[in-house]
């Protein structure tokens, strides 16, 4: 039916999921820089052990 479903649907795209990895902030405002809107998800939870994520949060 359509003639490019595929090129629609690129058009069409609302999110675009890129994981970035480990960034500093200039390497974050670089890959940004082009983009005319953007949304960005920071995860840091630390994966070491039980007594620093409990004092990061204030518990001990």
């Amino acid at each position: 039916m359509a003639p490019d479903p595929e090129g629609l649907a690129d058009r069409l795209r609302r999110a675009r999921i890129v994981p970035g990895g480990a960034m500093d902030d200039a390497a974050l405002a670089l890959a940004l820089q082009d983009a005319p809107q953007s949304m960005v998800v920071v995860n840091i939870r630390c994966r070491c052990s039980f007594r620093c994520r409990t004092r990061s949060a204030g518990w001990i």
